[in-house]
């Protein structure tokens, strides 16, 4: 099962040139095994 996982702006620190950098919010994708798919897997594991 496919959801969508908002993740928070944040900030940031570059040590290469010290500064601040923003880290705006996104959206993310995210996957969920689904019971038979797991109890499938574990079925077939060697």
């Amino acid at each position: 099962m496919f959801t969508v996982r908002e993740i928070s702006g944040h900030n940031r620190f570059n040590h290469n040139t010290k500064q601040s950098i923003d880290i705006f919010a996104k959206k993310s994708p995210v996957f969920k095994a689904g019971k038979n798919l797991k109890e499938e897997v574990n079925r077939l594991s060697i």
